[in-house]
């Protein structure tokens, strides 16, 4: 009787998977078909970590990508036509470029942020008309973040970050150097709090750390945002570089604590789901997990010689996953610290959890056989091994469909969809890296060979 309910069992999950790939394929047998062309687009740096802009407004009526000229260009999605520019500050017979970008939850406005100094310009995004400027300029500009612009003029300013901003963008945060900072209010640009957050910099030795991780396929995510708000915007984390990220209350601007000890400087900090702990990874690789109500410390795992980088939390905040350049991606129990289960054969460049995080993508460190693996989040059984045909390029990166039912792998070579139980559906033709999903998912957006970008519709319906 068990064996004939799990078979009915089987049975259905692999006809609902069916059904739903059926029902998604237009009547060609693709799922994705080109929509429009996007002729400004610049593709990102050669430098596997660094990305360019392609970011869809929360409405998917809008994208935004990298300009041709460092500049950022805004596209219709309905129309594909281009509908705003909003332009880099000139230096010399050049262009400067941005660092960060966001939408506005309600996508009426753009926010961008300047290459070499902290400064937000807010616009219009649907014609890139200037509202406001947020000044962030302090007395004495961070050596380091102009030694990283000076560095970064060659790549064309792409390390495209979100905006430093809580979830409803009451506030946002304002870097003036790295031991000052303020919290604004969105609405009216009024300075509500400044942050003394002390800092003890060293530009050579922090680039040339950042370099070499580059190569070993460590990303640093928020290099150059140094604090984070928690998910409920209570709190902020700082972290730029030193050896004491400092904790912050919004409400008050008053510190909670300074996370101590740490063994070595912390660039990289991330809230649980539920704002209650936060992890920090120092550039040896030790990850230690602290209450975010009192800064105290309740857990440490990774060292120099066994390095762990934090990278995602699960759903309820319980567990970490961290990457290495040396071994699998692991989870570890946050209030133990001890090693639960690990991902066999994961590269330490990209780890993506489908929306629902009941699934995790990775792609292989070094088995040419294999292009991805889609585990079982909650025990890292092996799921499905997406296969890598020869000659194909490694997966850059990792992307869900927001209804979890379809994963994306892009590289600099192609880009392919399948289905969340590993089916192959669909290559799309001279599509590259990078690849960004609207949040309804019924448009992708993708890099191109030549500097030229792609949207694509995805399934037989059209956009209302």
């Amino acid at each position: 009787m068990f064996k004939k309910f799990v078979v009915f069992t089987f049975t259905v999950i692999f006809l609902s998977n069916a059904l739903f790939v059926k029902a998604q394929t237009n009547s060609d047998g693709k799922i994705a078909r080109l929509r429009f062309t996007l002729t400004d687009f610049r593709n990102p740096s050669n430098l596997r970590n660094r990305f360019g802009l392609l970011q869809f407004s929360p409405d998917g009526n809008l994208l935004a990508v990298s300009g041709t000229d460092r500049d950022i260009v805004i596209y219709d999605t309905e129309t594909g036509k281009l509908t705003a520019t909003v332009e880099s500050q000139k230096v010399g017979l050049g262009k400067l470029g941005f660092n960060a970008f966001s939408f506005s939850p309600d996508g009426k406005f753009a926010v961008a942020q300047e290459e070499n100094y902290s400064n937000l310009a807010i616009f219009d995004s649907t014609n890139g008309n200037l509202v406001k400027m947020i000044d962030g300029r302090g007395k004495a500009a961070s050596a380091k973040r102009q030694f990283l612009a000076m560095m970064s003029k060659d790549t064309g300013g792409l390390e495209m970050i979100p905006v430093t901003a809580d979830k409803v963008w009451n506030n946002i945060l304002v870097s003036k150097n790295d031991g000052l900072f303020q919290i604004v209010d969105f609405q009216t640009g009024e300075v509500r709090h400044t942050l003394e957050h002390s800092s003890q910099p060293n530009a050579t030795w922090d680039f040339v750390k950042l370099w070499f991780q580059a190569y070993t396929s460590i990303p640093i995510p928020f290099l150059l945002s140094s604090g984070r708000f928690s998910p409920n915007g209570e709190k902020i984390i700082i972290a730029n570089g030193d050896k004491s990220p400092t904790l912050w209350d919004v409400e008050t601007g008053k510190q909670i604590a300074k996370l101590q000890p740490q063994t070595d400087r912390v660039y990289l900090t991330i809230f649980s789901p539920d704002s209650r702990l936060i992890a920090t990874s120092d550039v040896d690789g030790t990850t230690k997990i602290w209450n975010a109500s009192d800064g105290k410390m309740i857990s440490s795992f990774g060292s120099k010689k066994n390095k762990n980088f934090a990278a995602a939390w699960n759903s309820d905040g319980t567990a970490i996953v961290t990457l290495s350049p040396t071994a699998d991606a692991r989870v570890w129990d946050a209030q133990t610290g001890e090693m639960l289960f690990s991902f066999a054969g994961s590269l330490a460049a990209n780890i993506e959890f489908s929306p629902d995080k009941k699934l995790l993508a990775t792609i292989h460190r070094d088995n040419k056989k294999q292009l991805a693996q889609i585990w079982n989040a909650a025990d890292g059984e092996l799921i499905k091994t997406l296969p890598r045909e020869k000659g194909e390029d490694r997966a850059y990166s990792l992307v869900w469909s927001p209804d979890g039912k379809m994963l994306v792998t892009a590289s600099n070579g192609e880009v392919k969809i399948w289905s969340d139980t590993g089916e192959f559906m669909q290559t799309l033709e001279n599509a590259v890296f990078p690849a960004r999903f609207s949040a309804d998912g019924k448009l992708l957006a993708t890099g191109g060979k030549n500097d030229t970008g792609y949207v694509w519709q995805i399934g037989e319906n059209r956009r209302e």
